[in-house]
């Protein structure tokens, strides 16, 4: 179900807009692999393979990182292997 709203108003020059929906979350959906990611403030590859999914070497190995600390914050991480800019 969705629903959109508007109403118009003369004299603000403006509109008004209202939004409502409901997710169907009652089916499964596809999992979604994601090839890169951005670290997050401190985060470190520790942090990033939780948040991921993936393995702390592969990390490092896919992105030449000498130590699980050595990440910056809005570095972009290869996750899988294959991927390429």
């Amino acid at each position: 179900m969705s629903e959109f709203t508007y109403e118009l108003d003369s004299r603000k020059q403006g509109a008004s807009y209202t939004f409502s929906f409901i997710e169907d979350c009652s089916h499964t959906t596809a999992n979604k692999k994601f090839m890169f990611s951005y670290a997050f403030g401190s985060e470190n590859a520790f942090d990033i393979t939780y948040r991921c999914g993936v393995a702390v070497d592969d990390i490092m190995r896919l992105n030449n990182i000498k130590t699980p600390f050595d990440i910056t914050e809005g570095e972009r991480l290869r996750l899988y292997e294959n991927c390429y800019d």
